[in-house]
């Protein structure tokens, strides 16, 4: 067990074990964490994330995509005027708040990176070595959340580019916001335990009561 996955339950040690397996040769692992974007987020356009394991599926990823669809119908059936109208009124009014800089900024490009795109269940796993920090993709059962046999490597950048992370769980435990030495940055949440300790590994960590530099 190493130190980066200690204190997480058996599950969350053997995906954090095969996230950091992606990592380069010579590169030395700091930590490593469950990683996705705030719910407050704006969402990157489809073109923008990467689609990740083409082609691969788990056993009750077609049924659980089909029920998701179905629950999604129900949830619109009765007021499918309201649902639009509150749809588009909440997008409107977090548009843009949890994210500074564009698309093409370092903050945008993480964003992109934290929404992929599959047929399959993706955890996304964000790692901090002695020299960058990496995304990573492992697959799951959309079902029963099972880990598969897929893992895959993904955007990475040098931690040179890191400026500060911000604490946010004044908003909901482990959300943070991330920047950039471009001046952008955005909001994610490391999810499930633990993650205080990963915050800690970032550069120039601030409070919800510190200004963004």
């Amino acid at each position: 067990m190493t130190t980066a996955t200690r204190g997480h339950d058996a599950r969350t040690r053997q995906a954090l074990e095969r996230a950091a397996a992606l990592l380069p040769p010579g590169e030395r692992l700091a930590g490593a964490h469950h990683t996705g974007l705030f719910d407050r987020m704006p969402r990157p356009r489809r073109k923008r994330c990467p689609v990740v394991f083409q082609g691969k599926r788990m056993p009750g990823d077609r049924l659980a995509r089909f029920l998701g669809f179905a629950l999604l119908v129900a949830s619109i059936e009765w007021k499918p005027v309201d649902a639009a109208v509150e749809a588009v009124t909440e997008r409107e009014r977090f548009k843009g708040q949890p994210f500074f800089g564009g698309w093409d900024s370092l903050a945008g490009q993480l964003a992109g990176a934290l929404r992929p795109r599959a047929k399959t269940g993706v955890e996304t796993v964000l790692l901090l070595t002695d020299r960058k920090m990496h995304v990573a993709y492992l697959q799951h059962s959309l079902l029963t959340r099972r880990l598969g046999s897929q893992a895959a490597p993904g955007w990475s950048v040098d931690l040179g580019q890191l400026a500060w992370v911000r604490d946010r769980s004044d908003l909901r435990g482990g959300t943070h916001e991330i920047g950039f030495v471009d001046g952008s940055w955005a909001t994610v949440r490391f999810t499930g335990s633990g993650w205080s300790s990963f915050a800690g590994l970032f550069p120039r960590r601030l409070s919800h009561l510190d200004p963004i530099p």
